[in-house]
């Protein structure tokens, strides 16, 4: 294995615990996170994002997953804050960062936010229960 110097990301994020993003993060657990209830609600946005199937996110893939919450939680009912305009912008080169800035919402800080939670065990609790 190479040494290598390390070079800390350009992003705002600092790494809470390393164990803990490095890890995959369980579909239930971002479900769980972002404060989703229903299988069919995560699975749409999954399927947006083009991540159905997969039984596990990346903190990149979840990064993505909780912009596209915060996008639609801006103005909810309004057909310019759909899953479909989220992906178009996408599309069109628009970071979820710079989508969700423009509206005063900081990314970097929420997805910390959900780290720091994962860190401590803190996760919310569904039906009584702590997901495996």
């Amino acid at each position: 294995m190479e040494n290598r110097k390390f070079t800390p990301p350009r992003s705002r994020v600092t790494t809470i615990n390393a164990a803990t993003s490095e890890r995959p993060l369980l579909i239930r657990e971002a479900r769980e996170l972002l404060g989703i209830h229903t299988r069919k609600t995560i699975n749409l946005h999954l399927k947006t994002l083009g991540l159905f199937g997969m039984s596990s996110l990346t903190w990149e893939d979840f990064k993505r997953l909780l912009a596209l919450r915060e996008w639609l939680r801006i103005r909810p009912g309004n057909r310019m804050f759909s899953r479909r305009k989220f992906v178009q912008c996408e599309q069109r080169g628009i970071t979820p960062e710079q989508l969700l800035n423009h509206f005063g919402i900081d990314l970097n800080q929420k997805l910390q936010e959900c780290q720091e939670v994962m860190s401590n065990d803190q996760l919310p609790m569904t039906n009584g229960e702590r997901s495996q």
